[in-house]
């Protein structure tokens, strides 16, 4: 008579399930920071490129009107933000106003506000500021738009 031969097992163990487990756990723990990191540096692009657009959006108006800077609405001129004012030079002003790092960026959209800066040096009507174009020493050194502060008021 032959020995019986064991049966063949269809199943993991459960040690080797905790196992298999354990590694997943492992390799998701190692990927999610860099997940993370590259989605804060996707939306940290964004945010330059809004500024590149904005840039762009000054210069054209810029050149549509005799090398005359935006005014900001501080200058008591304008009912409407600076960034309305180049509005017609943008290609949807609304989705660039915003920075999406801004921590204030949804209460920014309700004020009509943005979370860029122009520069007063440029866009109000002061004793040494230079409101055309043509009146600056070097343009590629003149910052026009930067990014606020999260601590200024929406």
């Amino acid at each position: 008579m032959k020995p019986r031969q064991p049966a063949t097992r269809a199943a993991f163990t459960l040690v080797e399930l905790l196992v298999v487990v354990a590694i997943i756990g492992l390799l998701l723990a190692l990927l999610f920071p860099a997940v993370m990191s590259t989605r804060a540096t996707a939306r940290n692009t964004k945010c330059k490129n809004n500024l590149r657009q904005i840039g762009l959006g000054i210069a054209n108006f810029t050149n549509a009107h005799n090398g005359d800077f935006p005014q900001t609405y501080h200058a008591g001129t304008d009912e409407d933000s600076w960034i309305y004012t180049i509005a017609p030079y943008l290609e949807g002003v609304d989705k660039m106003r915003i920075c999406p790092e801004d921590r204030k960026g949804d209460e920014r959209l309700d004020h009509h506000g943005t979370s860029y800066v122009i520069n007063g040096y440029i866009s109000l009507p002061l004793l040494d500021s230079r409101r055309n174009i043509n009146d600056l020493d070097a343009t590629t050194r003149t910052i026009t738009v930067f990014e606020g502060s999260d601590m200024r008021d929406p």
